[in-house]
């Protein structure tokens, strides 16, 4: 005759089913940290690989561009009758002319025209110079301040980007549920050359770097005042 007892041998006895949701907790312990830190270190470098692009990009539009749409190009507002066409000193640099043509955006923005790209003098804009954008320079008018030159806090300026307009995100997200920051271009111009590099902010979400530091500066700076919390790739462009 069975043992009525062993009929439920292979069943887990409530103290056993305890100590294995002990260990199962306890290895959650151990994995968790690891995973989050794996997670954070693919979005830096991913982070990383989109700012190498935007550079790329930039330089391949800084050389189809930089003599046309200097001052004393071939057009201008004043003289051209397509005064949609324009793209000044001030925002040259902007991650949007990687994906949006100057001679074609209806918005006038200065006095200097970039022009399409001319077969010829194999000289013009050329683009666009990356696939597509990731994301835009901020959707909502509630993101900026009402005098309408940032973000309240954060250092992001119309100077980097238009409102709306294409740009590339950051992987790095400013805190739990926020949105990820648009990539920036500053640029120096120092003449000759101009001193360039993308900035990513980090997880404050806000660009510490101010736009008229040298990169030179940057570098020499051992502690980190300068860079605060930001990532950034630095480039030279010559004239």
């Amino acid at each position: 005759m069975e043992d009525p007892s062993s009929q439920n041998r292979n069943a887990l006895t409530l103290v056993e089913l305890v100590v294995v949701m002990t260990i199962l907790v306890a290895l959650a312990g151990l994995v968790m940290p690891r995973f989050v830190s794996t997670t954070q270190t693919a979005k830096k470098v991913a982070t990383g690989a989109s700012m190498v692009a935007v550079r790329d990009a930039m330089m391949q539009y800084w050389l189809d561009t930089k003599y046309v749409s200097l001052p004393g190009g071939t057009a201008t507002a004043a003289s051209d009758s397509d005064t949609t066409a324009l793209a000044n000193t001030n925002n040259r640099f902007q991650v949007r002319w990687l994906f949006e043509n100057p001679a074609n955006n209806p918005t006038v923005l200065g006095d200097e025209l970039v022009i399409t790209f001319d077969p010829d003098s194999r000289l013009g804009w050329n683009g666009p110079y990356l696939f597509k954008p990731t994301g835009r320079y901020f959707d909502s008018a509630g993101d900026i301040d009402t005098d309408g030159n940032h973000m309240t806090g954060t250092n992001f300026s119309t100077l980097y980007g238009n409102l709306g307009g294409p740009a590339v995100l950051s992987a790095v997200q400013a805190g739990s549920g926020v949105v990820s920051r648009p990539l920036i271009v500053q640029a120096i111009d120092n003449g000759t050359t101009v001193d360039c590099r993308v900035v990513s902010a980090g997880s404050n979400g806000r660009i510490d770097i101010q736009h008229d530091v040298s990169t030179a500066a940057l570098v020499a700076d051992t502690t980190g005042v300068l860079v605060g919390d930001d990532e950034y790739v630095s480039f030279t462009l010559r004239r």
